[in-house]
């Protein structure tokens, strides 16, 4: 009887390090500032670093559908829209790395990129 030295659920369990390790290099890598992204039809239409946002301001997306973008110190959101459902507007305000909106009749999108945000999470303590 032989005896396999590398079992099936063990190259899988590897696998799942190494698949872990990746995402968590590429999500912790980066530099320190938040920055908001904010694009239309797949475009970037504008590129804007949070942690320099010192007072609230607006702008407008204008295409398809007009869309209002409210920034913050503290994040950034889709404050109207003229689009039927306004999910949009219901996402609320994008502060952390990773958080995204869209308003897809619009077709604008706003995606949070770079920096940890200055939050502790389970894992750093």
């Amino acid at each position: 009887m032989k005896t396999k030295l590398i079992k099936k659920a063990d190259i899988i369990a590897a696998a799942v390090i190494i698949a872990a390790g990746l995402a968590a290099f590429l999500f912790l890598r980066g530099g320190e500032g938040r920055m908001a992204v904010v694009e239309y039809n797949g475009k970037t239409v504008k590129t804007i670093d949070l942690s320099e946002v010192e007072k609230e301001y607006t702008f407008t997306v204008n295409g398809d559908l007009d869309v209002e973008i409210t920034v913050t110190p503290e994040g950034i959101r889709f404050s109207h829209s003229e689009c039927r459902d306004k999910l949009c507007i219901k996402f609320g305000l994008l502060s952390q790395r990773g958080d995204m909106a869209a308003c897809v009749p619009a077709k604008v999108s706003i995606r949070i990129t770079g920096g940890t945000g200055g939050t502790v999470d389970g894992i750093t303590g």
